[in-house]
């Protein structure tokens, strides 16, 4: 995990958007929503620069829907990496700076071309039609995608950071790929029961509030 803070932040924003839309609130609404909490998330826990840089990616991201707009990657992280620039141009040489956009952009490209030559190993059995498969076939499928997902994710970050690593600090970590895999998901399940249970205090469950601090734990 590169940056544990812009991981959560964009955890966060994921999960935001996905209670969200179960409570079906429109995209556009959701965004203006999110984007002052992301911030505000990046701002009250001390504003650190990796914070800083996914806040600030989030937004870019959660903008477009606002603008009738498709988000694309590309055009986030030149986004982002411009308005960084023009605030200091001295964090282009910083290794943090080189490794959020280096590893972002290493994902975009990769992750995809990685992922697709086991792309037919996550699929059912052709001979099975879609409609007869069982509710435990269904779930492997989505096992094995999200498995797939998240280790081509996790190939594509690390060959982004080797070179970067390896210049400022003399250090290949090949671990890393494994660690992400199952790092990354429990990272997510934590902020996801936090998140849920500040909800239910909200609501004044606190039955479930304190149900979900000890699934947390």
């Amino acid at each position: 995990i590169f940056a544990v803070s812009g991981l959560h932040i964009g955890l966060l924003a994921i999960i935001g958007w996905a209670l969200l839309g179960l409570i079906r609130i429109n995209h556009g609404k959701a965004a203006l929503i999110l984007i002052p909490l992301v911030f505000g998330y990046a701002f009250i826990t001390g504003w650190v620069p990796s914070a800083a840089r996914a806040a600030l990616m989030s937004g870019t991201m959660l903008v477009a829907p606002l603008l009738d707009r498709t988000s694309r990657m590309g055009n986030s992280l030149g986004f982002a990496a411009l308005v960084l620039l023009a605030t200091d141009t001295l964090q282009l040489f910083q290794a943090g700076f080189q490794l959020s956009f280096g590893v972002l952009a290493a994902i975009a490209i990769m992750a995809r071309p990685i992922a697709q030559p086991f792309q037919p190993l996550t699929e059912l059995d052709p001979s099975l039609p879609p409609s007869l498969a069982t509710s435990l076939q269904l779930a492997w499928v989505w096992i094995k995608r999200h498995f797939l997902s998240t280790t081509s994710t996790s190939v594509a970050a690390w060959i982004g950071s080797l070179p970067l690593l390896l210049y400022h600090f003399q250090t290949c970590t090949p671990v890393s790929i494994i660690a992400n895999v199952v790092l990354v998901p429990l990272s997510f399940a934590a902020l996801f029961t936090v998140s849920l249970s500040l909800v239910a205090g909200v609501c004044h469950l606190g039955f479930a509030s304190v149900w979900l601090d000890n699934a947390n734990w």
